[in-house]
């Protein structure tokens, strides 16, 4: 028995030190003016130090990039390129292949889908990246918020959430119960002298009003473990960072530097919630929520603005291979971080007889998901953490005698 136990503890070990490698790897994606050859702002990317800035795609013209939470896609407000408008539509490019796609046409009276005639900006992705929520800007109606499917290969589907006469703009979609995070003047019949934050169903129904704000605000996103909101607020001559609990009690001051942009504000939260990114005067910092301390990571001669953390996933963009043997690939599980429902891929090449175990932060095993004999193939399983407590988990692939395994992390 103590054999056993040592043994789980070592390998417990082993697994925490390469669990940063096995869930992914955490970039700072960003838009800016790095092109001499175009006046149009492009997407890059760069590490957490601000380090081996790359471009991601040359199709995308755009700014306000949202990752989807499996990792493998990126929505952004853009232009189609070459350029044939003035006015932003929502794309998605898919990282791995690169395919980019308008996903914000609506069906005009010919029957075939058309870019809109407004800006289209500020996209959110659903909690299972099916579908992605965004703002309309129009000169002659009100602003409005709509949702769209994310994947078109199907066809586009589009919807209007906010029928009203009063200007309404989406800020986020909650990571885990789904809720919508909007703004607007007009609520139950009313119109109020200042913005608020309110929150809908992903159907527009059952509206609820989280602040009584009275000055300017805007840029609200959720943190991952959907505790806080994160908002940019406009006191003392000047706009700050604040955040406050997602039902919109306990506003906290985070930034006392007076904030600045030229372009679009914008704000995202680290993975492990610690810190939030933002741009300030065109240039990219990192403040920690807790000791309140600002870090600067962009410090050169080009405008950098709407930055994100995002986690690209190894399916996204070079599967690791391993040194001992390739009868079998096993992927990073996604969503990750998850709450409650994950879904693990593995692929063999060879019939074999197959088990597939998930394991606590002990090392000891809590259940088998698969143990049978498969055929050769790509494999999906769900697995279901609704009963476990936050924390990391492994999941381990044993074939013929050899295994692999990667972490994730159950966020509640």
């Amino acid at each position: 028995m103590k054999k056993i136990i040592t043994t789980c503890m070592i390998l417990t070990l082993l697994l925490f030190n390469t669990y940063s490698q096995q869930n992914g790897v955490e970039k700072i994606i960003f838009a800016s003016f790095r092109d001499s050859t175009s006046h149009d702002p492009s997407l890059y990317m760069m590490d957490l130090e601000g380090n081996n800035i790359t471009r991601i795609s040359d199709k995308i013209l755009g700014d306000f990039p949202r990752i989807s939470h499996d990792g493998k896609r990126l929505a952004y407000t853009g232009w189609d390129n070459p350029r044939t408008a003035n006015n932003q539509n929502i794309h998605v490019l898919n990282i791995e292949t690169k395919e980019d796609k308008n996903i914000s046409l609506f069906k005009g009276g010919d029957g075939k889908y058309h870019p809109t005639s407004n800006d289209c900006v500020a996209p959110s992705w659903s909690p299972n990246d099916s579908f992605i929520v965004y703002t309309e800007f129009s000169h002659w109606t009100p602003n409005r918020i709509y949702k769209v499917k994310s994947d078109t290969s199907t066809g586009f589907e589009r919807d209007l959430l906010t029928p009203h006469l009063y200007d309404e703009s989406a800020a986020d979609w909650s990571p885990i119960n789904g809720k919508i995070l909007y703004a607007t003047q007009f609520y139950n019949d009313s119109l109020f002298s200042t913005f608020n934050y309110f929150t809908m169903d992903a159907d527009g129904t059952n509206r609820k009003r989280l602040t009584n704000l009275q000055q300017h605000f805007g840029s609200g996103i959720y943190s991952h473990d959907e505790k806080k909101i994160a908002f940019l607020y406009y006191q003392q001559n000047e706009f700050d960072m604040y955040t406050m609990n997602s039902d919109g009690t306990d506003t906290n001051r985070i930034t006392t530097v007076g904030i600045r942009w030229k372009y679009v504000p914008s704000l995202s939260w680290s993975y492990d919630d610690v810190r939030i990114i933002f741009s300030n005067n065109e240039q990219i910092y990192a403040a920690d929520v807790t000791t309140k301390e600002i870090k600067q990571i962009t410090s050169d001669s080009y405008d950098n603005y709407t930055p994100i953390f995002a986690v690209i996933y190894p399916t996204s963009i070079e599967e690791p291979r391993s040194t001992i043997v390739d009868e079998f690939d096993l992927y990073q599980n996604y969503p990750n971080p998850f709450n409650p429902k994950t879904t693990i891929e593995f692929r063999i090449k060879n019939r074999e007889n197959v088990k597939l175990s998930i394991y606590d932060a002990m090392g000891c095993e809590i259940t088998t998901l698969i143990s049978s004999e498969k055929d050769p193939g790509k494999y999906k399983i769900d697995f279901e953490g609704s009963n476990l407590s936050s924390g990391v988990y492994f999941y381990t692939l044993t074939i013929s005698g050899k295994i692999k395994t990667k972490s994730m992390l159950l966020l509640k």
